[in-house]
């Protein structure tokens, strides 16, 4: 998950290339205003090895950004 502020869209990116939603794949991104906050949830279901790298959220209007790495364990 990753927050921005209320006016704001957030993009994700895996190994610095941007990812989109694909429901057919379990690739689910949503984003919701809490406490006038922006969250946003990258969701992987049916996770395999292949999706392991580093996953970064950035806000649209500015460099802020955060990432982590994922690594993925026999598609778990």
């Amino acid at each position: 998950a990753c927050n921005g502020t209320d006016n704001q869209h957030v993009f994700w990116y895996k190994d610095e290339m941007k990812i989109h939603p694909d429901n057919q794949n379990g690739v689910i991104i949503s984003q919701v205003k809490v406490q006038g906050m922006l969250l946003a949830k990258l969701v992987v279901q049916r996770s395999k090895m292949s999706d392991s790298g580093t996953y970064t959220c950035r806000s649209q209007s500015g460099p802020a950004s955060d990432q982590v790495y994922v690594h993925v364990l026999n598609g778990e």
